[in-house]
């Protein structure tokens, strides 16, 4: 379990190793290419937004997968 006390412990460790630079963390381990392939072959025209919820990613990056950027 992640309790406040173990909340606490990280954030003082990021903030000594980390402190003043960006860092990016990923959300998740997905595979983006079976996303990909997933979203164009479920794509109709006028799901989108459900598409988007589904796969949690914004409209930007529905866009660059359909175009296949």
């Amino acid at each position: 379990m992640f309790t406040s006390e173990k909340q606490r412990q990280v954030d003082a460790m990021l903030r000594t190793q980390w402190g003043g630079q960006e860092v990016y963390i990923k959300k998740s381990d997905v595979d983006v290419e079976a996303r990909a392939l997933s979203i164009r072959a479920k794509y109709n025209g006028k799901n989108r937004r459900d598409l988007m919820i589904e796969h949690n990613i914004s409209r930007a990056m529905f866009y660059k997968i359909i175009k296949g950027v």
